[in-house]
């Protein structure tokens, strides 16, 4: 998309129907122009407008940093997913995007995309999966106290990147440092676990229902 301040890449998620994209509303309430671009660009259409939610003012952890894309045309010839109408808290999801690649033991290298020089410097969709652990209202009041957590609009799921060892498990060892009562964290799901990364925005979470994958989120920021 683009604003009054340069071009930007957001990922998003098409809906059942076709018609309408999810994505984060800060991808989203700010723009002059906007494609949605499918199956690495081959399928194309234009956001007409934008559903940003309503109480969003770019404060991030109140669940509303997401928004509804309406798109031009209806895209056919792509199946689009269905909603989850249930709180997925320590579901196993599939976090999809187009951000950095690299392992644990790397950290991120690049964005996984064409050599230099070769054509079309296609950026390739990619994706890991990971275990939702916890919501960021009780991330908060553990670590900060009671009276510190926000899910105003809804809740945000937090997952961290384990590497498989209890030494690397993020939210474990805030638990610990914090003396914070939450469930906390597996040490992970192995060479499989992922994590999103800067082009991620507005990309979709997913869980397996058994016959279908069924979006349960949207990204919207990380730390570390």
């Amino acid at each position: 998309f683009s604003n009054s301040t340069g071009n930007y890449v957001c990922s998003g998620s098409l809906l059942a129907g076709g018609q309408y994209v999810l994505t984060a509303a800060h991808c989203a309430d700010d723009f002059t122009s906007m494609t949605a671009d499918f199956k690495l660009g081959s399928v194309s259409a234009n956001v007409v407008s934008a559903t940003v939610h309503s109480g969003w003012d770019g404060t991030l952890g109140t669940g509303a940093d997401i928004a509804v894309l309406r798109l031009d045309r209806t895209i056919t010839g792509i199946e689009g997913f269905t909603l989850s109408n249930t709180n997925d808290v320590g579901k196993n999801i599939l976090p999809a995007g187009y951000g950095v690649v690299g392992t644990g033991s790397t950290g991120g290298v690049d964005f996984d995309r064409d050599a230099p020089g070769s054509l079309p410097r296609d950026w390739r969709p990619h994706f890991g999966y990971n275990t939702i652990d916890i919501t960021d209202y009780e991330l908060t009041e553990g670590v900060f106290g009671p009276g510190s957590g926000v899910n105003t609009y809804g809740e945000t799921y937090v997952f961290d990147f384990d590497d498989g060892t209890a030494a690397h498990n993020a939210l474990d060892r805030l638990k610990a440092d914090n003396g914070a009562s939450w469930a906390g964290s597996s040490t992970g799901l192995g060479s499989s676990e992922a994590l999103t990364a800067g082009g991620d925005s507005g990309g979709g979470d997913f869980f397996w229902d058994g016959s279908r994958w069924v979006l349960t989120g949207v990204h919207s920021y990380g730390w570390g």
